[in-house]
């Protein structure tokens, strides 16, 4: 009789547990839902001007790190599967692999679309990301 009422309890704790866990995972996704990334720190001030506030934005690249040698992690890449958009500039190395390493690509918002490079490569793009600004050379938009 103990013994029963000793797998009763445990089965009630693991129900419980189960119950919980999956409270916490739904806001998560609700969370997520709610999220925004952007590949460098100067995009961000733009995103959150678009969206006056109402999304949670993150930025993928670290304060201080180089975009021309960042590389996601895997933590990163998990996370931006269930972010609402992604905005990258489009001129950056490792943005251009993001679309074969995402499910979803359809979530990524290129700057760059319908704007021609005069000359050069990504070299043109001067990201400070400790003092979020940014300036772009050589570019003029496609008629």
């Amino acid at each position: 009789m103990n013994r029963i009422l000793h797998l009763i309890y445990i089965g009630i704790i693991i129900s419980l547990a189960g119950i919980m866990s999956g409270c916490s995972s739904i806001k998560k996704n609700a969370q997520d839902e709610k999220t925004i990334y952007v590949t460098i720190a100067p995009i961000k001030a733009l995103v959150e001007d678009i969206t006056c506030n109402d999304f949670e934005i993150k930025i993928l690249v670290p304060q201080g790190a180089s975009p021309e040698t960042f590389e996601p992690t895997a933590r990163q890449i998990a996370d931006l599967e269930s972010a609402r958009l992604i905005f990258r500039t489009g001129l950056i190395d490792f943005e251009q692999g993001l679309t074969d390493k995402l499910n979803n690509s359809s979530t990524i918002v290129s700057l760059n679309e319908g704007i021609e490079p005069l000359a050069g490569s990504c070299s043109l793009i001067m990201a400070d990301t400790s003092t979020a600004s940014i300036r772009i050379y050589g570019l003029r938009r496609k008629a």
